[in-house]
């Protein structure tokens, strides 16, 4: 916790939701919050009880708050095709699909390699994939 010289406190603080995926007590305030501001800044709707960990960093005077940050938390499937044709491909994410709906998972990442792209064209399409742009960081270094 940080503080300035006029009494705003800079906090990251958890949410924690009940089994019903409601913010638990003491959480909704914050929640809320995050929720506007992060809506804000993506332009679009946000569930964050779907995710696997919320911390908010916001800035409060003890009676109103500022949320100036939100970090999530997903563990997303890395998900990885070797194949040889396209029938192949349509069996294996028929069958992965349904293993990872089973499981509750409703995301996945699966990596294409740029030179196979084409190959993938048709289920890019149909199954309205979108590029997802990351960057891997090691954890602890």
């Amino acid at each position: 916790m940080d503080s300035d010289s006029v009494g705003i406190m800079t906090k990251t603080v958890p949410l924690f939701f009940d089994a019903e995926g409601k913010p638990t007590e003491g959480c909704k305030q914050v929640h809320d919050a995050a929720l506007g501001w992060l809506e804000g800044q993506l332009g679009r709707e946000v569930n964050l009880k779907s995710c696997h960990r919320v911390f908010v960093v916001i800035d409060t005077d003890g009676i109103s708050l500022t949320v100036t940050g939100v970090g999530i938390i997903n563990y997303v499937p890395d998900v990885m095709f070797h194949v040889a044709n396209e029938r192949a491909t349509l069996r294996l994410h028929q069958r992965m699909n349904e293993f990872l709906e089973n499981a509750g998972i409703c995301e996945a990442m699966v990596y294409i390699e740029p030179r196979r792209v084409k190959a993938w064209k048709s289920m890019i399409v149909s199954k309205a994939i979108k590029p997802a742009f990351r960057w891997l960081a090691r954890v602890g270094r």
